[in-house]
């Protein structure tokens, strides 16, 4: 199991929140065009704006980072596939298993085989789906899974009060969601890649990805870079190409900005005086002797 890093910088000039899908699986073997969406796999935290100054140095950025892993799952549950949709998965199953044998019953989908042991790395797994009634259980499907990011970096939309996501069956997320059609045989073939995007979603919305602006999403591709553990984008209006590195990227080991001093106490200020023993008009005050006079202005 490898782990990979993405890191977030926002160079903007406006607070971003930033969301990651996985790049939809390779699906064969169907004899039907599938219904298919990619499903929000996590959303980060706002991440505030730079503070720009007028002089000094420049102020590091503030930052997402999400921490992911090759492990896959095959996945199933009861919900209406729909853009927009929140899935909500109700079984998974180590793609370790090679095959996936989804039954639908009386409680509604899951799987034969056993679902302990680690997920299985991105290579191609099978989806088998049993005979059964689909006037009945209308809303089946199937898809495939990965566990939630690592590490709490991130405020997550549908976080619970201990932190965990409330759309996590066994801590595996819903990645890609399309209805089972009965006696149908999926050959999945997840891609080790993601998306960013700029916006909030839902942790399993169903969203499709060509919906969302090329100005506002950018691909992260591992797929013939295993040992490259980062990749770092720069968003500042537009998403920067990402660079793959071994080594941590620079925002990650610099250590904050410290805060900008105090500017120093002001000597004169402008008010304007309308009544008492002073002639309406602008005056200065000196702040220290506390002498007002039109003369100051000058």
């Amino acid at each position: 199991m490898a782990i990979h890093q993405i890191i977030i910088a926002n160079k903007s000039r406006t607070v971003q929140s930033f969301s990651l899908f996985t790049e939809v699986p390779e699906i064969s073997g169907s004899s039907e065009d599938l219904d298919l969406y990619s499903n929000a796999y996590a959303t980060g935290r706002p991440i505030r704006a730079p503070v720009v100054l007028l002089d000094g140095p420049e102020q590091r950025p503030d930052f997402q980072q999400f921490a992911v892993t090759t492990e896959t799952y095959a996945i199933c549950g009861s919900d209406e596939i729909r853009k927009g949709a929140v899935i909500y998965g109700t079984d998974t199953v180590s793609t370790n298993v090679d095959v996936a044998n989804c039954i639908v019953a009386q409680g509604g989908p899951g799987f034969t085989t056993s679902t302990g042991g680690a997920g299985g790395p991105e290579s191609q797994f099978h989806i088998n789906v049993s005979p059964y009634n689909s006037r009945i259980f209308s809303r089946v499907w199937v898809g495939y899974g990965k566990p939630g990011p690592i590490g709490a970096l991130y405020a997550e939309v549908g976080n619970n009060s201990t932190g965990r996501n409330v759309n996590e069956i066994r801590g595996i997320r819903v990645c890609a969601s399309w209805p089972a059609v009965p006696t149908e045989a999926y050959n999945v073939k997840p891609r080790n890649a993601f998306y960013v995007t700029t916006g909030t979603y839902a942790t399993g919305q169903a969203v499709d990805l060509a919906d969302i602006d090329e100005l506002n999403k950018v691909k992260i591709d591992f797929t013939g870079r295993q040992d490259k553990i980062y990749a770092y984008v720069v968003y500042n209006g537009t998403f920067s190409d990402p660079e793959y590195t071994v080594r941590p990227p620079e925002v990650l080991t610099t250590p904050p900005s410290p805060p900008s001093p105090p500017p120093p106490p002001m000597r004169k200020a402008i008010l304007r005086f309308e009544g008492h023993d002073l002639e309406p008009g602008l005056y200065a005050v000196d702040v220290e002797t506390d002498d007002t006079s039109k003369e100051l202005l000058n």
